[in-house]
């Protein structure tokens, strides 16, 4: 606020008094360079607020301002009666301003609604004008479309014999195509009922027979155990009463001659003719070992048997598949067949496929011995470190079916299994959708019901809306990067990737999956569709038996505490 700014009263106040605080003028200007003394210094009285009342001298050479801090300031009322002031003063500035500016407004408002209003009379002008211009080419075209359609009249009046003949010949053959279409849709729907119906009649009766199969063939089961426990009772007697009869002869011997050393065979045995735990211990010790399967049958003359080891052995390949003769007691040991030998490594363990959980159980040792039922006639074991085992869902099938027609009949199986494949193949695949097939309980038919999916992603939380899984059931999924299943909890707020179309569940609680193997199958071939579709003619280089991609990876890692689970091989 400059000097002119101030009020009179406002000055008034200020110079009251002002001449008796006057400070003496200074006698040199303190700039550097300036020779201004004592006449050039003019003296100024102070307005400004705190500094109200005061004297400051400026050089009129070079208008430097000098402050004398010795004089004395106003007294304490003199200032409150010009701050009083001043507040006035800003009172009054400010609604002089307020004043001014609403006198601004209003007149900006009277030229904005001049404005407008001569817009307004402007468009309205125009409106009429177009709307006149609209009314004249209205008449004009009412009138060429009354001269037109006067021509019309004229022509259908001309063709509406013809149109109307025209129209019964369309409509007659249109409803001869109808009765047509409708005749063939019933003869349709009559076969796909034949054919649905007969469909449930083979499920049932293939269920049935299996439920038969099952029976019969528990109780052939109890028979052969109880068959087979008779015979190695009797084998054993004999031993016992041979090793006897030896220690009988050895001990006769030693009385009858004199000074002979004792009999080898008698130090071996033990008083009731078995061999003792010490010939055993010093077997070992010298590398002996146990004796092996084939020398079993010859010292104790059991029948044997063919069983089919499928071997894998080496990551990406194609297992080895040998005949091996076993004792056919239910039990057979890795350690005496060439092709583990051949294969092994030190330190290394196995796993075997036990087809009545559907799981890879441990196997410690190739001296571990592996006991399998009467009905087996194959056995699917790897190395433990052997992911994926290439090639698995088609022995997985080869074992069902082979149950399947020992159990219901090579027939009944047939029929079955091509209904199945049949109900596989006709699930609906669209982009964007993946079928989530599931087994709940023991021995039950698998599920299949569609999820939506973005992109390849699928939370396992989406599971949970079919009727039938809550969140927090333990499941597990089948994982071809590993062939094996992988368990999982539905609570677990993580995503997986899926190939191909399928994505296959178990509960943990379900055993012995019914169609494992061609659910494995569909899935297998839609990874290879996918991956030619994908790569074409200038894809993966991978050899064709190769599994391809996973069907289903885990993106946000397993739940918390997860450790993959060893299985014992007695399952």
């Amino acid at each position: 606020m400059g000097g002119s700014d101030y009020s009179q009263e406002l000055k008034a106040l200020c110079a009251e008094g002002s001449q008796i605080r006057k400070p003496p003028p200074p006698w040199q200007c303190k700039k550097s360079g300036c020779h201004g003394g004592v006449d050039d210094m003019i003296a100024r009285l102070c307005y400004k607020e705190g500094m109200a009342g005061m004297w400051v001298y400026v050089c009129g050479a070079c208008s430097t301002v000098h402050h004398n801090h010795n004089q004395r300031p106003p007294e304490a009322e003199l200032l409150e009666r010009i701050e009083a002031q001043r507040k006035r003063d800003n009172e009054k500035h400010a609604q002089s301003k307020a004043r001014k500016a609403a006198s601004t407004q209003r007149k900006a408002e009277a030229k904005r609604k001049a404005a407008d209003e001569r817009k307004r009379k402007a468009e309205e002008k125009k409106r009429k004008a177009e709307e006149k211009k609209r009314n004249l080419e209205e008449k004009k075209r009412n009138l060429e479309e009354a001269v037109r359609q006067a021509e019309d009249a004229e022509r259908t009046q001309q063709q509406q014999f013809q149109d109307e003949e025209r129209a019964r010949q369309l409509q007659e053959e249109e409803d001869e195509r109808e009765l047509q279409r409708k005749e063939e849709e019933k003869v349709k729907e009559d076969r796909r009922d034949r054919e649905r119906k007969m469909r449930a009649k083979r499920r049932d009766r293939a269920q049935r027979a299996v439920n038969q199969a099952k029976k019969a063939a528990q109780k052939t089961h109890e028979a052969r155990e109880r068959l087979r426990s008779f015979t190695e009772g009797k084998k054993t007697r004999a031993r016992e009463e041979a090793c006897a009869s030896r220690a009988e002869m050895s001990h006769d011997g030693d009385e009858h001659s004199e000074g002979s050393t004792p009999n080898s065979t008698s130090d071996e045995l033990e008083d009731n003719g078995v061999p003792s735990t010490s010939v055993f211990a010093d077997r070992r010790n010298r590398s002996e070992g146990w004796p092996s399967a084939e020398r079993a049958d010859k010292d104790d003359g059991a029948h044997s048997e063919k069983l089919q080891l499928v071997f894998w052995s080496k990551k990406w390949e194609q297992p080895l598949t040998v005949e091996m003769t076993t004792r056919g007691d239910g039990k057979v040991v890795l350690a005496d067949h060439e092709c583990v030998r051949r294969n092994e490594t030190p330190n290394d363990s196995f796993q075997r496929w036990a087809e009545v959980t559907s799981y890879w159980v441990a196997v410690p040792s190739k001296r571990t011995v592996i006991h399998y039922d009467a009905d087996t006639t194959t056995l699917l074991v790897r190395k433990d470190t052997v992911e994926p085992c290439v090639g698995l869902a088609q022995h997985i099938s080869k074992l069902q079916m082979a149950r399947m027609v020992a159990e219901m009949g090579a027939e009944a199986a047939e029929d079955f299994l091509k209904d199945m494949r049949a109900a596989i193949a006709d699930r609906k695949r669209t982009p964007g959708t993946v079928w989530v097939v599931v087994w709940y309980n023991e021995s039950d038919f698998p599920e299949a019901y569609p999820l939506q999916s973005t992109g390849k992603k699928l939370r396992f939380t989406d599971l949970t809306k079919h009727p039938r899984l809550r969140a927090g059931d333990a499941i597990e999924f089948w994982n071809t990067h590993s062939t094996d299943w992988t368990p999982w909890d539905l609570s677990a707020m993580s995503t997986c990737i899926h190939g191909g179309d399928t994505v296959l569940v178990r509960k943990s609680d379900a055993r012995s999956l019914p169609l494992l193997g061609l659910e494995l199958e569909a899935l297998a071939m839609s990874i290879e569709e996918e991956s030619d579709a994908d790569g074409g003619a200038g894809g993966s280089s991978r050899d064709v038996n190769r599994v391809r991609s996973p069907s289903v990876e885990v993106m946000d890692g397993p739940p918390p505490g997860y450790k993959r689970p060893v299985r014992d091989a007695r399952a």
